[in-house]
């Protein structure tokens, strides 16, 4: 179990920024436990020149080490005016056929960052990333803009458990980054690893300007969760289409869980684990009423171990 907090100066202003921005994520990708597989075509960080606004100019294929879950993650730039920030996109699958495309059960590519302008392009951004046996999460280069406490990237990969909490291979969800308006959230898909089947789309139904999260229910819309002085968080959900229960992430009060701060919770089976507050990147995410108040009354929390 491994997990990773770094620096970078992130941009896309030329050839040699871009190679330094998407050599640097390939290399954290390998430190923290995922396999680069042998699939040909992938990108080469040495000759890599930076693509037009809104294309991609490579991919990766990762693997998890048991081979359950394999990722497709593509480097670009981002669109319009926006050339300048580095763009994700990404797939999962269950295989990969040697020459870069995902087999089995694959998910549709969704883009993982955030197209927006980049603030202070000297000014490093910090990353957090974190892998386990059965669960993948990224939330990369904070405070990107000029918006504040809000991560250009955010991507997450967990696959169901069972009731003591121990990662199966029934199934998957994938969480990724986007924005409606001035609302931020994380949609979901879901992967059924059993059957080999395609994946649900999950994406939440808009209720403009926002969005109502199908995936975790926070009861009443309640703004504090304290109990004395304990804080709760509340559980997310997967269906394969048997449902399960989600322990890559969860959902906090945000004025309870300081981005970057660290706690302690057994959502599933009695074994407690630990996550990490995120910032307001997701909080549109998990709004449970169908009006307009509250968007950041809830963010995510990550699994951090």
């Amino acid at each position: 179990m491994t997990t990773l907090v770094w620096n970078q100066v992130i941009n896309s202003i030329d050839d040699a920024s871009f190679r330094a921005w998407g050599s640097d994520l390939s290399s954290r990708l390998a430190s923290i436990g995922l396999i680069k597989t042998s699939d040909t075509g992938q990108i080469n960080w040495t000759t890599v020149t930076r693509p037009a606004a809104g294309n991609f100019a490579g991919y990766e294929i990762w693997r998890f080490a048991d081979s359950t879950i394999f990722m497709r993650w593509e480097y670009g730039s981002g669109s319009g005016s926006n050339q300048s920030t580095p763009a994700i996109r990404i797939a999962v699958g269950q295989g990969s056929n040697g020459s870069g495309t995902l087999t089995g059960a694959v998910t549709s590519t969704v883009i993982a960052s955030l197209s927006r302008a980049l603030s202070n392009a000297t000014t490093p951004k910090t990353s957090y990333m974190c892998h386990t046996g059965g669960y993948f999460g990224f939330l990369g280069y904070s405070n990107y803009s000029a918006a504040p406490d809000k991560s250009n990237v955010f991507f997450s990969v967990c696959k169901t458990v069972d009731a003591n909490g121990v990662f199966t291979n029934n199934g998957a969800i994938v969480y990724w980054n986007t924005q409606s308006g001035i609302a931020e959230y994380a949609p979901n898909q879901i992967l059924n690893l059993a059957t080999n089947t395609a994946m649900q789309l999950q994406d939440s139904p808009n209720v403009s300007p926002y969005r109502v999260g199908t995936y975790c229910m926070v009861p009443f819309n309640i703004t504090s969760s304290l109990v004395g002085s304990d804080t709760q968080c509340f559980a997310h959900w997967m269906a394969t289409p048997r449902v399960y229960p989600v322990i890559g992430v969860c959902t906090v009060v945000t004025n309870e869980v300081s981005f970057g701060s660290t706690f302690s919770t057994a959502i599933v089976g009695t074994t407690p684990r630990t996550y990490l507050g995120l910032d307001l990147s997701n909080a549109g995410a998990i709004i449970n009423t169908f009006n307009n108040s509250g968007i950041f009354n809830y963010k995510l929390a990550m699994l951090w171990e």
